[in-house]
């Protein structure tokens, strides 16, 4: 056990495995962009810094755009469940559809960031474009992406830690999760 001796430190720690984050995660995909793609781009500390750079504004604008629909939605809900609190469900329902709806362009931009070297905002544009003539396939294969990944999660995480399997399990959901990506 540590423990943290300030707010300030454990702020900067927050901080620092964010970032850590963001440069680990930006590696990977931009791995899987690189191998992925027909021809070999090399690799270049500078372009992964620059695809860190366009994952965090990404990361931060789609947390803008679902803190400017949460708040909205958390006052209607307030304002529903002091008409009839029945309404609360059926609300938080529609809200979930719209936000789903709203977001599912969306999807594809780190996609865009890693294998097209876009920035986030040419990202995003891209990934609208594409969602916006084919939303119900687009939300069809998210659906099945998730369900694929949560059932074999289920699946790799079933032996005990103790177990060999439970290495057979790290290695099989890290091999279905990168291709999944």
């Amino acid at each position: 056990i540590w423990e943290v001796a300030s707010a300030n430190d454990a702020w900067t720690i927050w901080l620092v495995l964010i970032l850590v984050g963001f440069l680990s995660g930006s590696y990977y995909f931009s791995s899987i962009a690189r191998h992925t793609l027909k021809t070999q781009a090399p690799f270049s500390i500078g372009a992964l810094g620059n695809q860190a750079l366009q994952s965090i504004i990404l990361a931060v604008l789609l947390f803008g755009v679902l803190l400017g629909i949460a708040i909205p939605v958390i006052v209607l809900t307030g304002l529903l469940a002091a008409l009839s609190p029945g309404l609360i469900s059926a609300a938080l329902f529609v809200a979930g559809l719209a936000i789903i709806w709203i977001l599912m362009p969306l999807v594809l931009s780190p996609h865009g960031i890693f294998t097209f070297r876009q920035n986030a905002f040419d990202s995003i544009r891209t990934s609208a474009l594409v969602a916006n003539g084919n939303r119900a396939g687009i939300g069809m294969f998210v659906l099945s992406l998730l369900v694929l990944e949560q059932g074999l999660r289920i699946l790799w995480s079933s032996p005990d830690s103790a177990s060999w399997l439970f290495l057979v399990g790290i290695l099989g959901h890290a091999f279905i999760s990168t291709a999944l990506i």
